[in-house]
């Protein structure tokens, strides 16, 4: 008969095992809870410290503005106090009170101020004075100048050329004056006067004007002097009357007349 075998004791370790994984997971747990506070608490106190050397920077920039705005309000001041003081010895050197009044001050300002504008102006006027003076001495020495060259000017004689009558005309002339037209021959010194009064009604001058109608190429030219103007307007509407061509001449003065320059026969004229 066989024996039967003995059963030898089996030993469990399920228990140990799983106390030992919760240990260790408790172990685990307790370690990363410690690291993440400690590393939390380090972030924040570094967060703090950043936050406080923020507000310890802009309190020092704060109170470097407010050094400069004191160093500037001290400027400010010390520039008051040099021109006060300036000011001061400014009033010494005039003669006046450094305590003056500013409204005095103002006062005495503006009369001085006018006495030097009232200065400059008597001195200008004295300048123009004695400029005006000047120019009126000369002014009387040209005015007698001038006179002079007129009365010259008017003695002289005038002699008058055949420029602008043209080639195929002959001239024969007419002086007019304020009291009468003397009309000239031009190769000798024969003249005869027609009164102003009658140049439009007298025989003498209507005869004389259609003499030198009848002629061929012939120009009659007023010769007016600075008087004749009225004469002139008589002698010239005569001619339009006759329908004679006639042309005129300003004579700038009371000189003799020279018709050296011309030709022109008597007896055309029938003088």
């Amino acid at each position: 008969m066989a024996r039967r075998r003995r059963k030898s004791p089996e030993v469990s370790l399920f228990p140990f095992l799983s106390v030992l994984a919760c240990v260790i997971g408790a172990l685990t747990l307790i370690l990363a809870s410690i690291s993440v506070s400690h590393v939390g608490s380090s972030a924040l106190a570094g967060v703090r410290l950043g936050e406080r050397i923020d507000r310890a920077q802009a309190a020092l920039v704060e109170a470097k503005n407010q050094l400069d705005a004191l160093d500037s309000d001290i400027a400010t001041v010390e520039a008051k106090d040099a021109d006060q003081q300036e000011l001061q010895l400014r009033l010494m050197g005039l003669g006046l009170s450094p305590e003056i009044d500013l409204e005095e001050l103002d006062r005495l300002v503006d009369e001085r101020r006018a006495a030097s504008e009232a200065a400059k102006l008597r001195a200008r006027r004295d300048r123009l004075q004695a400029k005006r003076g000047a120019l009126e001495k000369r002014n009387v020495g040209l005015r007698a100048d001038v006179d002079l060259r007129a009365d010259a000017r008017r003695d002289l004689a005038m002699r008058i050329a055949p420029a602008g009558v043209g080639p195929v005309y002959r001239p024969y002339f007419a002086e007019c004056t304020a009291g009468y037209v003397e009309v000239h021959t031009t190769r000798s010194d024969f003249t005869y006067r027609v009164p102003a009064e009658d140049v439009l009604r007298g025989i003498d001058f209507q005869r004389f004007l259609r003499r030198i109608r009848v002629l061929r190429n012939t120009k009659l030219v007023f010769l007016v002097r600075p008087d004749g103007v009225a004469t002139f307007r008589a002698a010239a509407e005569a001619a339009r009357r006759l329908d004679v061509e006639f042309a005129k001449l300003p004579l700038p003065g009371d000189g003799v007349l020279d018709f050296s320059a011309f030709d022109v026969p008597d007896s055309e004229l029938g003088l």
